[in-house]
């Protein structure tokens, strides 16, 4: 039996991205059912008076936070602002922007190992491959 890494990767994307916009969905109402501060008899246009709201109660899963560390794809003491350019990596302290590129060097190298196996797998050879820094950020 052999997995088709396309459609595998394609597909668990697919799967992780719709988990993501689940557990916004879930936070968003979530907050939307918070108090909210008063706001000294003022009411914002379109919204209905207290008394005149709709009180349908809907359960929303729990989600541990097992769950949601797979949502975190950057992690501590790292953010994405940080990561948005190569620009803001070198920015801050030099040490810190030094351990962070060899560790992206790292994964790259694995990566390239990687692809290249499947290269040979599936094609019989295998030809370069550039692993670098887009021009443009896109972590943001």
């Amino acid at each position: 039996m052999t997995i088709e890494l396309d459609t595998t990767l394609a597909q668990a994307e697919v799967l992780f991205l719709s988990f993501a916009q689940l557990v916004a969905d879930i936070d968003r109402r979530k907050a939307e059912e918070l108090p909210t501060p008063s706001t000294n008899g003022v009411r914002r246009r379109g919204s209905a008076p207290e008394g005149d709201k709709p009180t349908t109660a809907i359960n929303l899963p729990i989600l541990s936070e097992l769950l949601r560390e797979l949502l975190n794809t950057v992690k501590p003491p790292l953010d994405t602002n940080i990561l948005t350019s190569l620009r803001t990596v070198l920015k801050g302290d030099k040490s810190h922007a030094k351990q962070v590129i060899s560790a992206l060097r790292q994964d790259a190298e694995v990566l390239r190992k990687e692809v290249e196996s499947e290269m040979l797998k599936r094609y019989g050879f295998k030809w370069d491959i550039w692993a670098g820094f887009h021009a443009a950020p896109s972590m943001s």
